[in-house]
């Protein structure tokens, strides 16, 4: 419509036209005028025939090429289209034989080729095996290709399309008996199959050939360059494709080998056993890496050997030791690395090879077993057919070869664990021995406390009483109150010293040998007339070894034989012999009390230390062994049992030596006091500091009272005729150690007295020690009253 005039009318007309000086010639396509081709002179001149006649020849070379181009442009948007559904399809899956499936069908039908196969390039042989086809028979995926040898070797190795018009005038690369069936050379089969014509596309991701698409045809065929670009490009979709579904399947394969070493972790670690440890392995192991044969060797450092532990249907003997650097696995716990070997029938260095061709195996892998860099052993995989391990299968078995050294170092610390097993139970047996008495202490501490707060109230008063009480009717019963709590004072004070809260009297020099010679004889009523009053006979023996004497409480330590002694005696309902030996055993003596009657056994020996455990019934307290044993400690000894059922009992007590056995000086007897003395009398218990007051006031002296530490102090600073602070240990705001320090920083010559209801009192600083001239324990007497007022007095 906006043409000129002239090239216009040469449209209509469809034939070339003169105008002015132009010549104009129709382009003409298919009947239709699409276009005018305009030739203008420089110069005023006729247009000759001939030049008419080049012009329509180029008129109609270009109509020419405007029709390739529409049909170049359908054609590519028919290709497009065609590419476009068949990348639709890669994409709706990730599962990598859907994906094979559909490319091998995609380029059937964009190709109209009557063969097709999908061939995958194996990075561990560097071959091409076929994975999915099309029109060929059940045994051609058994097919593979080298790299270079077939239409798909050599598109794979020049990494561009091959193509071949026909096969039988162009022989395909390599027409060799390797690729195909042994004896059928790649011609016979393409022969036979009646291939005549081939092309093969190879597919890259990321640089790098991961398969090739070779088609076939039944003809001879001329090249096809559009054939040729739809292959390439379903190519290079088939290739993102499978890429994604190759990573999708070894998401999944990862996700159930992790499931799997995870469910193999889980039975190795479940026990502590070491045999079920090296079973499970074995199995596990197996079953994780799909090989019939596995063995585990543990290292025995002491002879440098590697030494079978478990195995799993393998053929070695179960006396199968190596020396460290022999042999494959010898290899492997030397190096502290992977060993793998191909074929082991055909490799020089293998020591067990004839062993190897008759269980028929091929390869061997070894992965260390070790803790860190200590290598504990090796894992050993043996195949009956060739097999290849990929880096991700050597992480795969190695994590779990790590998994199984966690397992065996677990046995071993279990094991040492049972070995020591005894011991642990001795200490355990001393621990709770010394927590049950540190828990008496806490419980007895507190009762004994507030009882000896109140039997000095009770001792003290019926003292008082009793001074002056004249009438026969009230003396009698105020002495058996008074013994009845001195009695009650003295329980309070065993109690006390059960539970290690008073220590025992103060050491003197003690023979053992007259101590055992006493219990004896202290005790022969129940070994000799008892046992023969129910008509049995209990033969005492007795070897004492002269002994040097000892330091320590004879009172304890006689009560402590005593225990053993009865316990003995227990033991013997049907007769027998009781023995008791002295002996001196390097820097300690010993005291054997042995009895051939009825034994322990094992769970009530360890237990007999234990308070309050009996195994007499209701009739026995559980108290003498024990007692025996914390006297034995406070005199910084022992108490062994040794017991065997139906062979007796021996118990071993062993006692220090002094470093010096010199006799202690005997303390001198307490004079009485000469003159009255004002007494500043401290403790925060009303009753208790009423019934210690008027216990002094009956002496002669005078008392002033203070409920605590601070008033005490504040009395101190206003009276200075005072010559003597009593003072309770245990009191909310000071104690009676930080009352003494207070006391002395103001008036270092001035006497300070400690009283306490807890027994031994708690550790203080030397120098508070020092500062305080007494320590009484409650309940007070007047006795005890006396007797240090006395010392105090006479200074």
């Amino acid at each position: 419509a906006d043409a000129a005039p002239g090239e216009a009318e040469a449209a209509r007309s469809k034939r070339p036209l003169e105008f002015d000086d132009n010549l104009l010639v129709p382009i003409v396509r298919q009947g239709e005028a699409i276009g005018v081709l305009r030739l203008t002179a420089r110069v005023r001149r006729r247009w000759e025939r001939s030049a008419g006649e080049l012009a329509s020849a180029i008129a109609g070379q270009i109509a020419l090429l405007a029709e390739n181009a529409r049909l170049y442009r359908e054609a590519q948007a028919g290709e497009l289209a065609a590419l476009r559904e068949v990348g639709t399809t890669l994409t709706s899956t990730l599962d990598l034989p859907t994906v094979l499936d559909a490319v091998v069908d995609a380029a059937v039908r964009l190709s109209g080729a009557h063969q097709c196969a999908v061939l995958e390039l194996d990075p561990a042989d560097q071959r091409l095996h076929v994975r999915a086809q099309r029109g060929f028979d059940a045994s051609w995926p058994s097919v593979s290709f080298a790299l270079g040898q077939g239409a798909a070797g050599v598109a794979a190795k020049s990494r561009a399309p091959f193509f071949v018009a026909d096969l039988e005038r162009e022989p395909l690369p390599m027409d060799d008996a390797e690729a195909g069936r042994p004896g059928r050379p790649l011609r016979q089969v393409a022969h036979r199959d009646g291939r005549r014509a081939a092309l093969s596309v190879p597919l890259i991701s990321k640089d790098t050939v991961l398969d090739a698409i070779s088609l076939f045809w039944r003809a001879p065929r001329a090249p096809d360059e559009r054939e040729v670009r739809l292959l390439t490009g379903l190519a290079q979709q088939a290739a993102v494709a499978m890429t994604q579904a190759r990573l999708h399947g070894a998401s999944l394969q990862r996700a159930e080998e992790l499931a799997a070493l995870l469910r193999a972790v889980r039975t190795m670690l479940g026990g502590l056993d070491t045999k079920t440890i090296l079973e499970s392995i074995v199995h596990e192991a197996a079953a994780i890496a799909g090989t019939p044969h596995v063995n585990l060797l543990l290292m025995e450092r002491e002879t440098a050997t590697l030494r079978l532990a478990a195995v799993a249907g393998s053929p070695v003997p179960p006396d199968f030791a190596r020396p460290l650097g022999e042999s494959y696995s010898g290899q492997v716990a030397t190096a502290g690395r992977p060993v793998f070997v191909a074929d082991v029938q055909r490799d020089a260095n293998n020591a067990l090879a004839q062993r190897d061709r008759e269980a028929g195996i091929v390869t061997y892998l070894g992965l260390p077993v070790k803790i860190r860099d200590t290598v504990l052993g090796v894992l050993a995989f043996n195949t009956t057919a060739p097999r290849r391990y990929s880096a991700e299968d050597l992480a795969y078995l190695g994590s779990f070869a790590d998994h199984a050294a966690i397992a065996l170092d677990n046995g071993r610390l279990y094991e040492e664990a049972q070995r020591a097993l005894s011991d642990l139970r001795a200490m355990q047996r001393k621990l709770v021995q010394g927590e049950t008495l540190r828990a008496l202490g806490e419980l007895a501490g507190g009762a004994a406390h507030h009882l000896n707060n109140l039997l000095t109230i009770v001792v003290g008063r019926v003292q008082l009483m009793r001074r002056h009480a004249q009438e026969e009717r009230l003396v009698r019963p105020l002495e058996i109150v008074e013994r009845a709590a001195k009695d009650s004072a003295e329980v309070v004070r065993r109690l006390q010293q059960f539970a290690g809260m008073r220590r025992t009297a103060e050491p003197r020099t003690v023979d053992l040998n007259h101590i055992v010679k006493d219990v004896l004889e202290m005790t022969r009523g129940r070994w000799q007339d008892a046992a023969r009053a129910r008509g049995t006979e209990i033969v005492v023996d007795s070897r004492l070894t002269p002994l040097p004497q000892i330091s320590g409480d004879a009172g304890a330590l006689r009560e402590m034989l005593t225990n053993l002694v009865l316990n003995a005696i227990d033991a013997l309902p049907r007769g027998g012999r009781l023995t008791v030996d002295t002996s001196v055993s390097g820097s300690t003596v010993v005291i054997a009390v042995t009895d051939t009657g009825l034994g322990m056994p094992e769970d009530v020996r360890l237990r007999a230390h234990e308070p309050f455990f009996t195994t007499k019934g209701v009739r026995a307290t559980g108290l003498g062994l024990s007692v025996a044993f914390g006297i034995a400690r406070r005199h910084g000894g022992d108490l062994i049992v040794q017991s065997e059922v139906g062979h007796g009992t021996s118990v071993r007590v062993i006692l220090p030596l002094p470093s010096a056995a010199a006799p202690l000086p005997p303390r001198a007897a307490s004079p009485l006091p000469v003159r009255p003395l004002r007494i500043l009398l401290v403790d925060d218990e009303d009753e208790v500091r009423r019934a210690l007051a008027e216990m002094l006031l009956s002496q002669g002296h005078s008392v002033v009272a203070a409920s605590s530490g601070p008033d005490a102090l504040r009395t101190l600073g206003q009276d200075a005729a005072i010559d003597l602070v009593i003072t309770d240990l245990v009191m909310p705001a000071m104690s009676g150690w930080e009352l003494a320090d207070a006391v002395k920083a103001s008036r270092p010559a001035l006497p300070v007295g400690v009283v306490s209801g807890w027994g031994d009192v708690p550790e203080a600083t030397p120098a508070t020690r020092a500062a305080v001239d007494f320590v009484l324990s409650k309940p007070l007497t007047l006795e005890a009253l006396a007797d240090a007022l006395g010392r105090v007095g006479r200074r």
